[in-house]
């Protein structure tokens, strides 16, 4: 039997750019931790770790107001785009489960708006600035994690993650957790917004230990 689920795995990633298997789709199955730890030897997750460096780079502030050319920009956000698609292409094979690539997605997406916010070396002289809204970081925090709570609770239904997806989808969400649990006098949460926080605090906290039990 474990013969034949092995060679429909193998079937199914024909023609795939690198065909690592990172992720079992049914609940049913267990791959050995060798077969999931294969995530880091394949194209796809080496180009979203690339792209996703560079652009956490940028978004932190670490390269400067003005961290790359107009073209520099270019090539990094069709990067984050092709990270993505990276990520389809491995859900298409039966590789990756998909509510893992669709959160890697959205952190993607979330990543790419960062960069697209910082101008490019050529704007250095400019003086007209659109003015921005302000920012709420808790309320932002919980419509992310309000976002993603379905994904989290339908990936945590499917089984054992490799530790490298496990990591770089906790990334976001601890951090926004953290956020979440942060007093902020100036723009605080409603009441309403407050038993919702910690109702999904809740339940992604004991979702999120499950993942990580079982992906030791």
């Amino acid at each position: 039997m474990k013969e034949k689920l092995l060679a429909a795995g193998l079937g199914l990633l024909a023609g795939v750019a690198s065909p690592e298997r990172l992720l079992h789709q049914g609940p049913g199955i267990r791959l050995a931790q060798a077969e999931l730890d294969k995530v880091v030897g394949s194209a796809e997750w080496r180009a979203l770790e690339s792209a996703w460096k560079e652009a956490e780079a940028v978004a932190s502030g670490s390269r400067g107001q003005y961290p790359f050319s107009a073209a520099g920009q270019k090539r990094l956000r069709e990067s984050l785009a092709s990270a993505g698609k990276g990520l389809d292409r491995l859900v298409a094979a039966g590789a990756l489960a998909a509510p893992a690539a669709e959160l890697l997605k959205k952190d993607l997406a979330l990543l790419d708006g960062k960069v697209n916010a910082f101008r490019p070396t050529e704007m250095k002289g400019a003086t007209c600035y659109e003015p921005m809204p302000m920012r709420v970081p808790q309320r932002e925090s919980l419509e992310r994690l309000r976002d993603r709570l379905p994904l989290v609770v339908r990936l945590e239904a499917g089984g054992k993650l490799p530790g490298a997806v496990l990591q770089k989808l906790l990334l976001g969400l601890e951090r926004d957790l953290a956020e979440l649990g942060k007093a902020n006098p100036r723009a605080p949460l409603s009441k309403q917004q407050e038993k919702e926080a910690a109702s999904i605090r809740k339940r992604l906290e004991a979702k999120l230990a499950a993942l990580k039990s079982r992906s030791k």
